[in-house]
């Protein structure tokens, strides 16, 4: 993002849970009532075109010719991960980490949550803006959210977090959605590294965009226009995976892959069972990984 500026990516996820927050509720697969908060004119009027039938289809053919199931991709992984963090508050995990926050409203949303202190790490500058939008909602979270500022190129994450009041020594949750892709490699190094020192049990959800897109080895629908446009923002991509490699990857940093979503999983997880034709992209995909029994 560039400095002074609210994230761009940020409020184009935030876009697209507002989106689906549109659909009927039998159809939905979650409702974010606080993400239209984070939208600016253009935004707005396109969600007020999504709320008229007569228009809806168009809008939504369009937002599909520009960015190849990116809109469904982006519902499909946040269901992902809501589902993922629900079943952790279940089994009595009391502290959440989102890193690289963005607009995240999960500690607002998520049934629950208000069991478990939530650390909200981001650039300071989105922080500002999200807390901004949200206003006299942020007042019930004061208690149990701790914002966090960082710069995940230059910060050690360990002393961030530890200074917020967090404790290793505790199992914790933590969702990495949408930022990897932005920061050099070093810097994704070190943070699994930094989160391998978390209690047993502990466990990491987060998307990454497949190495063959940056590279340009492989060719996918619309991957040259998202390349564009995030340079354009002034957010390019720096990190990919290339999805047969990621089990080792994170093996070697002290986890273990336990699921690997790309867009074909993802839409037949969450698309087909509502009998949507809604099909996510292949550019980026979602993991799910917890710490591993014996590392070394």
């Amino acid at each position: 993002m560039r400095e002074g500026q609210p994230s761009r990516t940020a409020q184009t996820v935030a876009f697209a849970r507002a989106i689906e927050s549109l659909q009927p509720r039998e159809q939905r697969l979650f409702e974010d009532p606080y993400a239209t908060r984070f939208l600016d004119g253009d935004g707005l009027w396109v969600l007020s075109l999504l709320r008229r039938t007569a228009y809806r289809r168009t809008v939504l053919y369009c937002i599909e010719q520009i960015g190849p199931g990116l809109l469904p991709y982006a519902t499909a992984r946040t269901a992902f991960i809501d589902e993922a963090l629900a079943t952790a508050l279940g089994r009595g995990v009391s502290q959440v980490v989102i890193l690289g926050a963005g607009y995240d409203t999960r500690a607002l949303r998520t049934p629950n949550i208000e069991t478990a202190v939530v650390y909200e790490i981001d650039h300071p500058d989105t922080q500002a803006f999200k807390r901004a939008r949200l206003g006299a909602d942020i007042e019930p979270l004061e208690e149990r959210v701790r914002f966090v500022g960082i710069d995940f190129d230059r910060q050690d994450l360990g002393e961030r977090l530890r200074s917020a009041g967090f404790r290793f020594d505790v199992p914790s949750f933590v969702i990495w959605e949408g930022v990897t892709q932005y920061i050099h490699e070093q810097a994704v190094d070190e943070t699994l590294r930094t989160l391998a020192m978390m209690s047993r049990g502990s466990e990491v959800v987060f998307t990454y965009v497949d190495r063959a897109l940056i590279e340009g080895t492989r060719s996918f629908p619309g991957g040259k226009r998202l390349l564009l446009a995030v340079r354009l923002f002034g957010e390019p991509f720096r990190f990919g995976l290339a999805p047969t490699e990621t089990a080792d990857f994170l093996r070697e940093r002290g986890f273990t892959l336990l699921e690997d979503m790309g867009g074909d999983d993802l839409s037949a997880r969450y698309f087909a069972p509502l009998n949507r034709t809604d099909r996510a992209t292949d550019t980026e995909r979602v993991a799910l990984a917890r710490m591993a029994e014996t590392q070394g």
